[in-house]
């Protein structure tokens, strides 16, 4: 049985894409604008990211949690959490691009960063903000007056 027990044993663990992995800490949102930047507004459809924080907004890491189509990108809170809870994030700040160049966030983004900001409450993992990212800048959802009583405001205005 200890045998049995031994080949169903399985070991997880968080492993970075380069060897030279840099502490970095965020203090407003257009400092992960900056890193984020390249990666999305060069891609021809949407991607969804998920920026993983400690307490102190280090950057544990960042994932790519989903790659839709030219007008949308579909996220389930199971995806979007694995990570965090993997890497072991007190919180995390939601990145995606809208290839029409658009700047303001859909119905469609704002219910979705509502049901995950709940999701990560439950989990005891603080949605910061939702970034929509575009080759004219971004956007802060957490500066939108319209979710401040969906996000949580740590991090500093941009």
């Amino acid at each position: 049985m200890d045998n049995l027990f031994n080949s169903l044993r399985c070991k997880v663990h968080l492993t970075w894409s380069e060897q030279d992995h840099k502490e970095v800490e965020v203090n407003e949102p257009a400092d992960i604008y900056r890193i984020v930047r390249d990666e999305l507004v060069n891609s021809d459809r949407e991607i969804l990211m998920s920026v993983l924080l400690t307490a102190n907004h280090t950057i544990i890491g960042i994932e790519t949690v989903s790659i839709g189509n030219l007008h949308s990108c579909t996220v389930t809170a199971r995806e979007l959490f694995k990570s965090a809870i993997l890497a072991n994030a007190s919180s995390i700040v939601l990145c995606h691009n809208h290839t029409s160049g658009d700047l303001t966030p859909s119905d469609q983004d704002r219910k979705i960063t509502k049901k995950l900001k709940e999701a990560g409450k439950l989990l005891g993992i603080i949605v910061l903000d939702h970034l929509i990212i575009t080759n004219k800048g971004f956007t802060s959802m957490a500066d939108d007056s319209r979710l401040k009583s969906i996000l949580s405001k740590t991090i500093k205005k941009h």
